[in-house]
Protein backbone atom coordinates (compact mmCIF):
# COMPACT_ATOMS: atom_id res chain seq x y z
CA UNK A 1 0.00 0.00 0.00
CA UNK A 2 0.84 3.36 -0.76
CA UNK A 3 2.75 5.59 2.09
CA UNK A 4 1.69 9.68 1.86
CA UNK A 5 2.71 12.55 3.83
CA UNK A 6 0.97 15.70 4.51
CA UNK A 7 3.41 18.70 4.01
CA UNK A 8 0.73 21.20 5.06
CA UNK A 9 2.24 22.68 8.28
CA UNK A 10 -1.22 23.77 9.91
CA UNK A 11 -2.83 20.13 9.73
CA UNK A 12 -2.44 17.58 12.74
CA UNK A 13 -1.18 15.29 10.05
CA UNK A 14 2.11 17.60 8.93
CA UNK A 15 5.19 15.63 8.16
CA UNK A 16 3.73 12.04 9.54
CA UNK A 17 4.03 9.32 7.33
CA UNK A 18 0.71 7.31 6.72
CA UNK A 19 -0.16 3.88 4.49
CA UNK A 20 -3.29 4.46 3.39
CA UNK A 21 -5.52 2.38 0.83
CA UNK A 22 -5.76 3.62 -2.44
CA UNK A 23 -7.70 2.82 -6.03
CA UNK A 24 -5.64 4.71 -9.36
CA UNK A 25 -7.72 5.57 -12.13
CA UNK A 26 -7.18 7.12 -15.40
CA UNK A 27 -9.59 10.39 -15.83
CA UNK A 28 -9.73 12.09 -19.26
CA UNK A 29 -5.70 10.97 -19.32
CA UNK A 30 -4.73 11.81 -15.86
CA UNK A 31 -3.78 9.59 -13.17
CA UNK A 32 -5.77 10.25 -10.28
CA UNK A 33 -5.03 8.75 -6.85
CA UNK A 34 -8.39 8.53 -4.02
CA UNK A 35 -5.58 8.32 -1.65
CA UNK A 36 -3.68 11.77 -2.52
CA UNK A 37 -5.92 13.89 -0.15
CA UNK A 38 -5.27 13.80 3.58
CA UNK A 39 -7.99 13.06 5.59
CA UNK A 40 -7.49 15.92 8.12
CA UNK A 41 -7.18 19.09 5.87
CA UNK A 42 -8.33 17.82 2.56
CA UNK A 43 -5.17 19.09 0.54
CA UNK A 44 -3.15 16.82 -1.64
CA UNK A 45 -0.27 14.67 0.22
CA UNK A 46 3.02 13.77 -1.04
CA UNK A 47 2.91 10.12 -2.44
CA UNK A 48 6.31 8.62 -0.90
CA UNK A 49 7.42 5.58 -3.10
CA UNK A 50 10.06 3.05 -1.00
CA UNK A 51 9.41 0.20 -3.69
CA UNK A 52 8.61 -0.61 -7.06
CA UNK A 53 5.60 -2.61 -7.02
CA UNK A 54 2.55 -2.57 -9.25
CA UNK A 55 -1.33 -3.18 -8.60
CA UNK A 56 -2.31 -6.94 -7.02
CA UNK A 57 -6.17 -6.42 -8.71
CA UNK A 58 -6.82 -4.95 -11.97
CA UNK A 59 -10.16 -5.31 -13.89
CA UNK A 60 -11.30 -3.60 -17.08
CA UNK A 61 -12.69 -4.54 -20.18
CA UNK A 62 -12.13 -7.74 -22.06
CA UNK A 63 -9.29 -6.07 -23.81
CA UNK A 64 -7.24 -5.61 -20.70
CA UNK A 65 -5.53 -8.07 -18.28
CA UNK A 66 -7.85 -9.48 -15.43
CA UNK A 67 -5.91 -11.08 -12.01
Amino acid sequence: MPQYRCNNKECISFDKIKTDKSVIRIVNDEVVDSGLKCPDCGLNRELINEYDGFTTYMHGSANICRH
